[in-house]
């Protein structure tokens, strides 16, 4: 309940009637907490932080995390003032590299 009033969110609960929260933490990080009613046993709590606050698409090629094929295509996306989203299941491999050797 601490980090649900920190988050700004004091609307929010957590509890038996309301098994699952999802919110933003003050410094960026996104939390989802699970209620035993949900998961069938324990509670499960996700934290979410990203490591780099500050990044480019050029830094995003150094860190191996697109190609220079990819940062190409999302530059012309933007510069063109398109939408994009990246989708796929929990683990699907969206916030890492496809093809790292």
């Amino acid at each position: 309940m601490t980090l649900i009033r920190a988050s700004g969110q004091n609307g929010r609960t957590f509890s038996t009637h309301s098994p699952d929260v999802e919110l933003r933490l003050p410094d960026g990080s996104r939390l989802q907490a699970l209620g035993p009613e949900i998961t069938g046993g324990r509670t499960h709590v996700t934290i979410r932080r990203h490591r780099y606050l500050d990044i480019d698409l050029p830094r995003l090629v150094q860190l191996g995390t697109v190609s220079e094929q990819v940062a190409d295509l999302l530059a012309a996306a933007v510069r063109g003032r398109l939408n994009v989203m990246v989708a796929g299941e929990q683990a699907s491999g969206k916030t890492r590299p496809c093809c790292a050797p």
